[in-house]
């Protein structure tokens, strides 16, 4: 019996290094593999994986602390493939509500409990949770945020008033009972794989928690198990199919004399630095970002966004709502994949690199940048491997960014966005934009004829290197002077396209980008030439896209133009518009009162059929609980119906 045990803990060993093999070459796991293995390692919810992460992560912070790059990346490597069940199940909840005909909001689900909340909360990070879900975390002794596993400033909770109404309206608008999760019936702590007898409790077995996974690599005689998984990484990222990963496995068995090379990652300046928000359904290579930027800087202060859903003010000083800034969130993978290929490179340039260790200080990391600015001039594999390190290394630290702006990586990097080969392009684009971070760099690289290539991949790149595109497109139009400059280029068509055909996340990244070139007005009328009115207002319509919001504030900038408005009828977006006074969120509401002042402002047509549709309740709602703004909006609109109807009594 004891001997099954073991073999069946070996087996589970087995599995979760091929996993480890995945995440660090940035392949897609599929659903069946992530819930085998969560069901084998015991997880039977979402707060025994966040849990789970929030260990390996301390445990994490201690190998920073101490030096021990080894064991600091094969625990980075764990958090990641944790979080990456964490995401299957988010995403598996999803797709059973749709296939019961509903569509959750994702904002109206607690993190921890993956369902609708009752009594939503906000913690110090900016996330919000089910009120009982977060006290039982923090009652635990937690002191991070389970979604962003930011350290908490304080462990004070307020109640999150509109969203606990908004949610309401939502049940009831869909006949949903909203229960009361004023206790956590059922719920028992998290189990955490660390310790070893709750395992064996759990699996049955003599198991291994994966902290001991991690040890025992460490610990093995002739580190043939973590050699033989670089091995497996390497062949997958030189494929780039993942067909090829059964024939990949069989090479595991056939290294057992290998010699083990380390991975190096880069370490962060402030061991204290916490990652930033992670963006939902974010996605680089197959990895979503909700588990793939554990060793981002927390840019989020330095920047004036707030952790929770990053914020950009707008124009006119608003928070824009919802946008995930890129600024805090490169986005990659954090182990460095193109280290995977080291040993080739090494091969072909022993000369220059013998000698030089991966690391984030002084001259040896730019004696390693300029060796990898070389290789973007060298043969494709090597600029492939090339673009894939700076990428990464593009997301540590503003130190960082700076050596390799420094060096000429970014000419080099924009001439790879035109490259025929999918995966350098890709890792390219995700270079730029982690450099496009850092405010200095974003005119350089516009000065570097940067707009074209960015066409180029959003016309014919693949769907991730689409997505990067708009993100750059989005983080370098932040600066006004730029907005001009890409309205002026073909960039706006492609932009409108990947809101029409392009997956959720590319959606997102187009419509932020196209707020902000919507800033600069002049280009209100090129993006409603470029016919984007009619896939904004279907946005609109379809709030379980999570878009509303944003969608709504684009078409209120493009109503400020004639061809807008006309638009705007013609696409009918008017009932929209009314729709979103009724049902949106504070901004939403301002948005849409501000594109309905300027449609009724315009034409008696627009005021006619704004009053037959039953708008003034909702305005007069709305000079009393909408923003400053939106109130002020509001009560020009009931003026001009009041101007309309004198003497009627209709008011």
């Amino acid at each position: 019996m004891e001997g099954s045990a073991l073999e069946m803990n070996n087996c589970l060993v087995e599995e979760i290094k091929h996993a480890l093999a995945e995440v660090m070459v940035g392949n897609k796991m599929n659903h069946e593999t992530l819930a085998t293995l969560a069901m084998k390692l015991g997880f039977e919810s979402n707060w025994e994986i966040l849990k789970e992460a929030s260990i390996l992560e301390k445990e994490m912070d201690m190998a920073r602390l101490k030096r021990n790059k080894n064991e600091e990346e094969l625990l980075n490597l764990l958090v990641l493939f944790v979080m990456k069940m964490s995401d299957n199940l988010m995403e598996q909840k999803h797709l059973k509500a749709e296939a019961e005909g509903i569509s959750v909001p994702t904002d109206f689900r607690c993190p921890l409990s993956l369902e609708i909340m009752s009594d939503p909360v906000i913690i110090a990070s900016g996330q919000t949770y089910e009120r009982a879900y977060i006290q039982m975390w923090l009652d635990e002794g937690n002191t991070t945020c389970p979604k962003s596993r930011q350290t908490l400033s304080d462990l004070n909770i307020f109640s999150n008033i509109t969203l606990k109404g908004m949610i309401e309206c939502w049940c009831e608008d869909n006949n949903l009972p909203l229960h009361n999760l004023s206790k956590c019936e059922g719920l028992e702590p998290g189990p955490s794989l660390m310790h070893m007898n709750q395992m064996t409790q759990k699996l049955g077995k003599s198991s291994k928690s994966l902290l001991t996974f991690e040890h025992a690599i460490h610990e093995s005689k002739n580190r043939t198990d973590m050699t033989a998984m670089k091995t497996l990484s390497q062949k997958c990222v030189e494929s780039e199919c993942k067909r090829e990963i059964t024939t990949i496995k069989e090479s595991l068995n056939e290294n057992q004399d290998a010699s083990h090379s380390h991975l190096e990652l880069p370490t962060l300046e402030h061991p204290e630095e916490r990652p930033c928000r992670l963006r939902i359904g974010d996605s680089v290579g197959g990895v979503s970002t909700a588990s793939s930027n554990m060793l981002i800087p927390n840019l989020a202060s330095k920047c004036g966004y707030s952790d929770g859903p990053s914020r950009l003010l707008d124009g006119d000083g608003h928070v824009f709502p919802e946008v995930e800034c890129y600024q805090s969130i490169p986005r990659c993978s954090v182990l460095s994949v193109g280290q995977l290929m080291e040993n080739t490179r090494l091969e072909a340039h022993q000369s220059m690199q013998s000698g030089v260790q991966t690391n984030d200080k002084g001259d040896d990391l730019e004696l390693r940048v300029r060796g990898l600015v070389r290789d973007l001039q060298s043969a494709p594999d090597l600029q492939r491997a090339a673009a894939c390190e700076l990428r990464l290394l593009g997301k540590s630290n503003v130190k960082s960014r700076s050596i390799m702006t420094n060096c000429g990586a970014i000419p080099l990097l924009i001439s790879l966005l035109d490259s025929t080969d999918p995966q350098t392009q890709l890792n390219a684009a995700t270079a730029l934009l982690n450099l496009s971070i850092d405010h200095n760099n974003k005119h350089e690289i516009v000065r570097s004829n940067v707009i074209e290539p960015l066409i180029h991949v959003l016309e014919y790149g693949t769907t991730e290197a689409k997505e990067n595109a708009a993100a750059i497109v989005f983080n370098l139009s932040v600066t006004k002077e730029i907005r001009d400059q890409i309205g002026r280029s073909r960039a706006i068509e492609p932009l409108i396209n990947l809101v029409s055909n392009g997956t959720l996340q590319g959606k997102k990244d187009a419509t932020t980008a196209l707020y902000n070139l919507s800033l600069f007005h002049k280009n209100n009328l090129r993006i409603v030439r470029a016919k984007a009115v009619g896939p904004m207002i279907r946005l609109m319509s379809n709030p379980a896209l999570g878009m509303v919001e944003r969608a709504s504030l684009v078409i209120a900038n493009l109503a400020t133009t004639r061809e807008g408005k006309d638009s705007i009828g013609k696409e009918g977006g008017v009932s929209v518009l009314l729709d979103v006074l009724e049902t949106g969120s504070q901004r939403g509401k301002e948005a849409a009162a501000t594109a309905l002042y300027h449609l009724c402002s315009y034409s008696g047509k627009f005021k006619s059929r704004v009053w037959q549709e039953g708008a003034i309740p909702y305005l007069i709602a709305l000079t009393k609980t909408g923003t400053t703004k939106a109130k002020e909006k509001a009560s020009y609109l009931i003026d001009i119906f009041k101007e309309r109807h004198h003497g009627t009594g209709a008011l």
